[in-house]
C-alpha cells in the first residue's frame, strides 16, 4: 500500500469517486487503516469528491476515519437518506442524489 500512497501523493485529479464502509455525522470511515489513509490522500488531491454509499452505510462509524463531511461534495445512494443525516449533509453543503435500485426477484 505504501507504493500506492506515494503515487497518490504526486497526483491531482478533477473527480474522486469512492465508496465507504460508513458515513455518519463524524464523516466517512472504513475498517481498514491503509485503505483509509490512501482514500484520504486521494480526497486531498481532488477538486470534487463523490461518495457512493448504499442506504445501509448511513449512521455507521468504523475504526479508521477517512475524512470529515466538509471534504465531500456529492453522495449518491439507493434510498432516501435518514432524516438526521439529511440535516447533517445539508449543513455541510453535500448534495445528495438518490438513484433507486431495481428490486430483485
Amino acid at each position: 500500500m505504501t507504493k500506492g500512497l506515494n503515487l497518490t501523493k504526486r497526483g491531482k485529479v478533477n473527480k474522486c469517486i469512492i465508496g465507504t464502509c460508513g458515513i455518519s455525522s463524524e464523516g466517512l470511515s472504513t475498517s481498514l487503516e491503509e485503505e483509509g489513509l490512501l482514500v484520504h490522500e486521494m480526497i486531498k488531491r481532488s477538486d470534487q469528491v463523490i461518495v457512493i454509499a448504499g442506504s445501509t452505510k448511513f449512521n455507521k462509524t468504523f475504526f479508521q476515519k477517512v475524512c470529515d463531511l466538509d471534504s465531500v461534495d456529492i453522495v449518491v445512494t439507493d434510498k432516501e437518506v435518514p432524516k438526521n443525516m439529511q440535516e447533517t449533509l445539508k449543513k455541510h453543503v453535500v448534495e445528495v442524489i438518490v438513484v433507486p435500485g431495481q428490486e430483485r426477484e
